[in-house]
């Protein structure tokens, strides 16, 4: 489902919608990202599947999404969520430039389909209440 707000696009991903429901979304998500712009992909709130089923699940899809589009900045948030996609994307590391913010660090993708590109990761609980705001803009001003 896309969802747009004051500029902001999302895509939802709700695992338990089968492989149909997740192609589907997919596909959105490949479409809106070569339109331009930014966009949010992320799972529900409530959660009907185990937490590592759902990462792995979202890791393999927004692995996926990243490689069949053009992506300038790649946001990650949740230890589970960031672990899950780079597996995903086979990478070899990520050689961090720098933090948004105390504990929320910058860096460029090493290895695998996205050698170059920038990251950001964030635990899910940390940073200031703007944190999420500031890592939209950022990824904005990075394309």
């Amino acid at each position: 489902m896309l969802k747009s707000e004051k500029g902001l696009r999302a895509i939802e991903i709700d695992v338990v919608e089968g492989q149909a429901g997740l192609t589907n979304h997919i596909e959105q998500a490949v479409k809106e990202i070569a339109s331009g712009g930014s966009l949010i992909i992320t799972t529900p709130d409530e959660r009907r599947e185990s937490a590592e089923q759902v990462s792995k699940t979202f890791g393999q899809a927004v692995s996926q999404i990243c490689c069949s589009a053009s992506v300038g900045t790649l946001i990650l948030i949740g230890d589970d969520t960031a672990e899950s996609v780079c597996e995903m994307l086979d990478l070899f590391g990520i050689e961090i430039t720098g933090e948004l913010e105390d504990g929320i660090p910058v860096g460029s993708i090493i290895g695998g389909a996205l050698n170059g590109v920038s990251v950001v990761t964030k635990a899910g609980g940390s940073g200031k209440e703007d944190a999420l705001l500031r890592l939209w803009e950022l990824a904005e001003a990075r394309g």
